[in-house]
């Protein structure tokens, strides 16, 4: 007993030594004759510090960030202060090469201020029509200086009247004089929660508005877009000439998705065309709400009509995903995701030359034995792991489909969605019982999960 309570008083004492770190960010965003600059303060409350040097990091940075950083960062002034203190002392003692910041440390317990102008990635690509920024907490992209672990304390934004806001958490708007004030109300504490956030220049936008008994559709549309009326458009390669699909197909996409997934919630849909040009993102990508009945989708110009859309549409149907630490996180969301936006708005003989497109694409690219449970990103690059969750995942659903049945593969995905988003839980075992509940034999699951599991011959 003796011991055990000498256990906890030391864990407590440790506890209560550990070093931590607390962020603070406020931006700015001003309009230049060629592009828009953010201008940054970031705030770091350090407490307990142990270490001579504070070493701070832009997550996800491209390589050139290194080679060109003055041209991204600009004006970037170090103040420190105590904690005891009130007053910041100009910091002239520390080294930046466009990636690593490092400074010495002189205190224990003290907060170090960072300002600094920084030129968004998009606005080097397509001027000042749209700035975006997504980041999880512990890893923040290309314009934020970053410390494991450290928690957050507040986040304000300010933008110029000209521009809308979008963000996946609720926020509070103001207006004062020429600008207008974005502060989150909720800052997560988890570290893979996605916070994203965005500028959309009125001035190079237009939107369209749909509304109906059971959703709202807004899509935000750059003037030179011009509206399709093909919602059948499916091709997978070649991209075809950018075209916006128009809002009665998106609003038959989200109708069949609804019956599908059982949900009778009124839904909010807003559409945002942006030009993705980095690593992060390349196609479009479903903003994770903190309404799961507010849904806000950034799809890039090239894909309205290759079936990315529709993809990112029905990721607002299947939310709960597992940790991105589980090895069945790629599986269930992306390669389901893709699949099911196939199978769920095309005929039969659509989605035979759909997923003959696929197939096609896996014969001509070389990409290696690794199986869905294995991959760890989802980027376009040299590792082709992109490959296996869009193309031969989705086309081994397809073909398990075919084996079993289409109405009795369809039947048991819609059983095991309702269970998922009833008890907010997914994983393998779940799905195998449903399936197997539904009619797959024990032999077409195994056959199934070992065809997954390995590379497609």
């Amino acid at each position: 007993m003796k011991k055990l309570c000498f256990i906890l008083c030391f864990f407590c004492f440790w506890q209560s030594q550990a070093q931590s770190i607390e962020t603070e960010f406020w931006g700015t965003l001003k309009e230049t004759d060629s592009a828009s600059l953010f201008k940054a303060k970031q705030i770091f409350h350090v407490k307990k510090w142990k270490s001579k040097e504070l070493e701070l990091e832009i997550k996800n940075a491209p390589f050139f960030y290194s080679i060109v950083s003055p041209f991204f960062f600009s004006n970037m002034q170090i103040f420190i202060k105590k904690s005891s203190d009130n007053d910041w002392i100009k910091f002239d003692n520390f080294s930046f090469n466009g990636i690593s910041l490092k400074c010495n440390t002189p205190h224990k317990d003290f907060s170090i201020k960072i300002e600094y102008e920084h030129r968004n990635l998009f606005a080097f690509f397509h001027m000042e029509a749209t700035i975006y920024m997504r980041f999880f907490l512990a890893q923040w992209g290309t314009a934020f200086f970053t410390y494991p672990d450290m928690k957050f304390s507040k986040i304000h934004l300010q933008s110029p009247l000209t521009y809308d806001i979008f963000s996946n958490l609720p926020y509070v708007l103001d207006s004062i004089d020429s600008f207008q004030h974005f502060s989150l109300l909720q800052i997560p504490t988890t570290e893979q929660t996605d916070v994203s956030f965005g500028f959309v220049n009125k001035r190079f936008y237009q939107k369209e508005k749909i509304l109906n008994d059971n959703f709202s559709i807004e899509v935000w549309k750059r003037d030179s877009l011009a509206l399709s009326e093909d919602s059948s458009a499916y091709l997978a390669f070649p991209w075809e000439t950018p075209k916006a699909k128009d809002l009665t197909s998106i609003e038959k996409i989200i109708t069949t998705y609804k019956h599908f997934f059982k949900n009778d919630n009124f839904l909010s849909f807003k559409i945002i065309d942006l030009e993705f040009k980095t690593d992060s993102v390349t196609m479009g990508t479903s903003l994770n709400s903190y309404d799961s009945n507010i849904c806000t989708i950034l799809i890039d110009i090239d894909c309205w009509n290759d079936g990315t859309i529709e993809h990112e549409i029905i990721h607002n149907f299947m939310r709960v995903v597992p940790p991105k630490k589980d090895s069945a996180y790629f599986f269930f969301s992306e390669s389901i995701p893709e699949y099911l936006s196939i199978a769920l708005l095309h005929s039969d003989s659509a989605e035979d030359r759909i997923f003959q497109k696929k197939i096609e694409t896996l014969e001509k690219k070389i990409f290696n034995d690794k199986s869905i449970f294995q991959t760890i990103n989802n980027k376009i690059d040299e590792q082709a792991e992109y490959i296996i969750i869009y193309q031969k995942i989705p086309y081994l659903l397809y073909l398990f489909s075919k084996e079993v049945g289409k109405d009795k593969f369809s039947n048991a995905f819609q059983q095991f969605y309702f269970q998922v988003n009833k008890t907010n839980h997914i994983n393998i075992e779940l799905m195998e019982k449903i399936f197997k509940e539904s009619g797959i034999s024990d032999s077409q699951w195994k056959q199934f999960m070992h065809n997954i599991s390995s590379t497609l011959k």
